[in-house]
């Protein structure tokens, strides 16, 4: 197998595998006492890993391969800066186990922010070079520039506590608001829509002709800046920052009705979708509206408060996103263009066990969450998620194993 698309999606799908087994380690840590863990160091390795080595690198991959024509996305360049993303995210995985934050950590870092500004700025150049139609080309610069500002703000962080010797709380959550907000309402879902697109493009839809598809290329950009105010109420909850950020919850119902609208005059298409990939794509269109419900609610002074102080509830809101938008997304993706076989009744038992997962551990983190509102624990839900992300985890391995076993029947 060629150093290519299909390469790094195997390798990527079995880092969703080290993903979810660090997710196990760290539920483990919280239920029985393993004093060899260090469970900060394991909790930054997960969090990073998943962004960098899984998300990201899946992304990158298929936007390489998908929306750039063969001529240059076959260009070495690309294969060196995905293995730079690759390799970087192994390097901080490990070094962030074994000793948390220290020079080699901060190292991998930087090595990851000038490969994801070089990626940016070189995809850009080459996307707009091929005149692809507009949604696609603005929703994918809007994705870049995203990427490009949530590289930004770890690196000027770095800066600021190395020149200052000390740790600000205020600017380290600020600072890590702003890099998941733009990953997480930016770069990822911009990126999701311009491969959407590109694929029901290629199902014969005049993207240029759509307007539901332009409204939405537009609205979804438009909503990143208003919307990052959302993510500074915890401490600055004046008029002006309020103020805005209700505006870019305006904007993002707005862009929720459109998307619906875009579902219902796309809906002739997409019902031939594979059917585990319609089951995925049903479950992906819930997570954003519940997403937006949340993210918005966070506007409401009250519940601001009750949602900034609960950690189940930010847990709950970081895996809807990160698992049952854009993971169930992507791999849904890999469904609709044969990179995992939907009609091989082993890669359908193992979607099954991932998605139901993925609702069970929804589920159980926004009940953890409603509980602890009340002034309620109840020790059950350790127990209850620790069972649910060995679930995951074995559903996670047996997608990995199904891409492995198309990948031989392709050899045969």
């Amino acid at each position: 197998m060629k150093f290519g698309k299909k390469f790094f999606i195997t390798i990527a799908l079995f880092n969703l595998c080290i993903v979810a087994a660090l997710g196990v380690l760290l539920r483990t840590k919280m239920v029985f006492s393993i004093e060899s863990v260090e469970f900060s160091n394991v909790l930054e390795a997960h969090y990073h890993f998943a962004m960098n080595g899984w998300v990201t690198l899946t992304i990158m991959t298929l936007m390489v391969y998908e929306l750039l024509p063969e001529f240059i996305n076959n260009k070495p360049k690309y294969r060196w800066m995905l293995w730079g993303v690759l390799m970087s995210s192994y390097g901080l995985g490990i070094s962030f186990i074994i000793n948390g934050y220290n020079i080699a950590t901060m190292t991998f870092i930087s090595i990851y922010i000038v490969i994801a500004i070089a990626f940016a700025w070189i995809f850009s150049r080459d996307l707009i070079k091929t005149k692809p139609p507009k949604p696609i080309l603005i929703l994918s610069i809007c994705a870049m520039v995203s990427l490009v500002l949530s590289c930004i703000g770890p690196e000027t962080f770095l800066g600021y506590v190395l020149a200052a010797h000390s740790m600000n709380v205020l600017v380290f959550r600020d600072t890590a608001y702003t890099y998941l907000h733009f990953q997480y309402n930016g770069f990822f879902p911009m990126a999701i829509f311009a491969l959407f697109f590109n694929y029901l493009n290629g199902k014969g839809i005049s993207l240029n002709t759509q307007r539901n598809m332009r409204n939405i290329a537009i609205m979804l950009p438009a909503t990143i800046i208003p919307t990052l105010f959302l993510s500074y109420l915890w401490h600055y909850p004046n008029i002006y920052v309020r103020s805005i950020a209700i505006i870019g919850c305006i904007g993002l119902y707005i862009y929720l009705f459109m998307f619906y609208r875009f579902l219902q005059s796309t809906w002739s298409i997409l019902k031939q979708m594979n059917s585990y990939a319609k089951f995925l794509g049903i479950i992906v269109i819930i997570a954003v509206t519940i997403k937006i419900i949340l993210q918005t609610g966070t506007a409401i002074p009250y519940v601001g408060i009750i949602v900034f102080g609960n950690r189940p509830i930010i847990i709950g809101y970081i895996h809807l996103v990160m698992l049952g938008f854009i993971t169930l997304y992507l791999l849904s993706h890999l469904l609709r263009n044969d990179l995992l076989d939907g009609n091989d009744a082993f890669t359908r038992v193992a979607i099954l066990i991932f998605s139901s997962g993925v609702i069970i551990n929804e589920v159980l983190l926004m009940l953890q969450g409603l509980t602890q509102i009340f002034m309620k624990f109840y020790p059950i839900f350790m127990w209850l998620l620790w069972g649910t992300m060995i679930w995951l985890v074995s559903g996670a391995i047996l997608i990995f194993i199904s891409r492995i076993k198309l990948i031989n029947q392709a050899k045969d």
